[in-house]
């Protein structure tokens, strides 16, 4: 059975923007014809201070996981390409992802190409700024929470950002809901 998941930060006992995270569950399990759980009920609070928490999902079946916050630093990101690349819901199913992620190298991350557009990374997304204004790619595989919440606050705006493209930004951030929005201090690695 295919599952779906939201990765949810859990700070000073209190699950974040969890209204963002049920409209991406909604979109999923709409999109697929199953009644969505209803993450306010199902996740209790907790007595720990700071977790990751892990709703996993699908049709008839929920489960939640609370884990201690762990975050991955990121500081740059290698390009790779795939042109077939599909992550339109948040899924279990990652292998595509994650054989993609084992080409990093000395990198924290992949940023993937896809039609000489620019995605995301295997876990998060991303924005580029251009001297006046934060962009983040409308060609993205999966919208973020915290990049759908800044869209709406005004501080990202969408863009279609082509890897040619990618000499005009003075900036790149990475961006996710445990995170939230991170400048990166190496930025793209060009590797030959």
């Amino acid at each position: 059975m295919q599952t779906f998941f939201e990765t949810i930060l859990i700070k000073n006992t209190e699950p974040l923007h969890l209204e963002y995270h049920q409209k991406r569950v909604d979109y999923t399990s709409n999109s697929l014809g199953f009644k969505p759980p209803i993450l306010r009920d199902i996740i209790k609070k907790p007595n720990a201070k700071d977790l990751k928490c892990k709703v996993s999902y699908a049709d008839r079946f929920y489960k939640v996981e609370l884990m201690p916050l762990q975050i991955r630093e990121m500081s740059s990101l290698c390009l790779v390409v795939d042109d077939e690349i599909e992550y339109r819901y948040k899924s279990s199913q990652r292998d595509r992802l994650n054989r993609l992620y084992e080409k990093r190298g000395s990198c924290s991350d992949v940023l993937i190409i896809k039609n000489s557009l620019i995605t995301d990374t295997t876990v998060a997304n991303v924005a580029f700024f251009d001297g006046k204004r934060w962009l983040t790619p409308s060609s993205v595989l999966l919208k973020g929470t915290t990049r759908a919440r800044l869209i709406e606050s005004g501080f990202l705006q969408e863009s279609k950002i082509e890897l040619k493209m990618l000499h005009n930004f003075q900036k790149i951030a990475v961006m996710n809901a445990l995170i939230g929005f991170v400048e990166l201090k190496k930025g793209i690695i060009f590797k030959k």
